[in-house]
């Protein structure tokens, strides 16, 4: 069925969705059968109208929901339809995405739903940091899905805070006070660095189960930014267990695990060579090395690359307060388009297989 911006052609609505008892939103069978496995053994006669109770556990389904559900599904086939997500917090696309999930709807809809979150140039979680209240809310801190590097210092006045580098912007930033880490380390024994691995997880987990492959490369993209050379300064590598458990690693898009397997066996090379200089210029190529040395994105610094006195890695080290990064020489392998040809090439076979 081609797009059209006249939805007169798909005939009269003929299925009535309702919910909250008397609150109903209308559809056409037609397009419902198309997209929803729930409606794929109902008539489509335009005479015999259809009803369908909406409900879902452990509350009811808004109306915003539905509706929201019905904009992605129309506008597979009707170009004057868009899907309008209710903000750029992820949290508040996730009845849409379980309610989708429910419905069985297709995956042409569930991927035009993860792209569309995808788009979202500020798109964020939050982490709960506490119980709730007594009026039921909760207590939560908002994260960046994007080019945000977060750290928690261990030594000096921003020692036990929450700091954030943000992309272009010439300082760091606190993100919660000592005060609220030690509340969030009340609320988990592993403080905010369990709780965002745990909210991280259950993205994780949802986006796979629902084979969103772009939104879980976003989330994978930031969880790999977090990951500091420095333990003690990363907030996931000491609970990086939390965030890729069993249960992510077993509903994880079939086509990411290809790509990481493949990558792995082009690319896995370390050379086994120490590596110094006196001074190299490095660039600022994209918005995640920028966020990490603070820098605007295309410029550059000047630094050197010096032998570690603690087990003879080669380091990256600047004159101004940027930690030392360690750089690992690649012997052999193809060339980075090549290496991306053939992942592309192999990646596809094994999905068509």
């Amino acid at each position: 069925m081609s797009k059209t911006s006249n939805s007169n052609l798909l005939g009269p609505k003929n299925v009535h969705l309702v919910f909250n008892g008397d609150e109903v939103l209308q559809a056409h069978s037609r397009v419902l059968q198309l997209f929803s496995s729930a409606f794929a053994d109902r008539p489509t006669v335009a005479e015999d109208v259809q009803t369908w109770l909406i409900k879902a556990e452990p509350g009811p389904v808004t109306r915003a929901v539905v509706q929201q559900w019905l904009d992605a599904i129309y506008a597979q086939v009707d170009s004057s339809r868009s899907l309008r997500l209710p903000s750029s917090c992820l949290d508040d696309s996730l009845p849409l995405l379980i309610f989708a999930e429910a419905m069985g709807t297709t995956d042409v809809v569930m991927q035009s739903i993860g792209r569309a979150l995808v788009e979202k140039s500020d798109l964020h979680m939050t982490v709960p940091m506490g119980p709730p209240s007594a009026n039921g809310m909760v207590p939560v801190v908002s994260v960046n899905l994007r080019d945000t590097i977060y750290f928690v210092p261990k030594s000096g006045a921003a020692a036990g805070t929450l700091r954030g580098c943000h992309p272009n912007e010439p300082h760091v930033v606190m993100v919660l006070d000592v005060e609220a880490m030690t509340l969030a380390k009340a609320y988990d024994a592993g403080g905010f660095q369990a709780l965002l691995a745990k909210a991280l997880e259950a993205c994780l987990h949802l986006c796979g189960r629902l084979k969103l492959r772009s939104l879980t490369r976003l989330l994978l993209d930031f969880l790999k930014l977090q990951c500091l050379p420095t333990m003690q300064f990363s907030v996931l590598l000491p609970t990086m267990s939390l965030a890729l458990s069993p249960r992510v690693i077993d509903c994880m898009p079939r086509e990411l695990l290809f790509e990481g397997f493949v990558r792995d066996a082009l690319e896995h090379r370390r050379a086994q060579v120490d590596l110094t200089a006196d001074k190299v210029d490095v660039l600022m190529a994209s918005q995640g090395a920028a966020t990490w040395f603070n820098l605007p994105v295309g410029s550059s610094q000047t630094a050197s690359i010096e032998k570690s006195s603690v087990d003879g890695s080669s380091l990256l080290t600047f004159k101004r307060g940027v930690s030392a990064l360690e750089v690992r020489a690649v012997l052999g392998g193809p060339l980075q388009q090549e290496s991306k040809r053939l992942r592309t090439e192999i990646v596809e076979a094994a999905m068509q297989s």
